[in-house]
């Protein structure tokens, strides 16, 4: 299962809104992929630093078919997705809010990240990253996510139950002084 979620400045406010009316894994207004559109393998990601800087390499390459600037890895975006992924993976359920009912947004700002724009895609299940990213560009809100006005990026997944992984990725243009 993929979801994306998204916000800007001037959304903000309606994003929040939206929130409230959550469906479980995906916030309402938002495209959510069926579980059997997306493929799946039998994977269990290895080497969490080499899965990631792959998943990161990944979306670079969507990017620069396109002629989109490349994604610069942000620790403190990497830390918000690290915290979220786990939190799925010990509460073995895919949401964009926490257990603590945090939203991507304010994981990011606890993790001392301020943004212009934000959003943050998560799936769950054992991919590939090949099947996840084919995943998520054939979703139209993951791939605005991923094809977005954004600068940085964080990638993270941790391991749940079984075979199954939780991926966070989160974007982010940083508001420069």
């Amino acid at each position: 299962m993929l979801c994306p979620v998204t916000v800007t400045l001037r959304r903000k406010f309606s994003v929040l809104a939206a929130m409230m009316a959550m469906l479980p894994g995906c916030l309402v207004g938002t495209t959510r992929t069926p579980r059997a559109a997306v493929p799946r393998d039998r994977v269990n990601p290895a080497s969490s630093g080499d899965t990631l800087a792959g998943l990161i390499d990944a979306h670079n390459r969507e990017r620069a078919q396109r002629g989109l600037p490349a994604l610069t890895p942000d620790p403190r975006l990497e830390a918000a997705a690290r915290r979220h992924a786990a939190d799925m993976a010990a509460r073995r359920k895919m949401s964009h809010t926490g257990s603590d009912r945090t939203s991507p947004f304010q994981r990011m700002k606890d993790e001392g990240y301020s943004y212009r724009r934000a959003a943050e895609n998560i799936a769950a299940g054992a991919f590939s990253l090949e099947t996840l990213m084919t995943g998520w560009m054939n979703s139209p809100g993951h791939r605005r996510n991923i094809l977005g006005p954004y600068t940085q990026v964080g990638a993270s997944f941790a391991n749940g139950e079984g075979d199954t992984a939780y991926w966070c990725v989160t974007f982010g243009d940083p508001i420069r002084p």
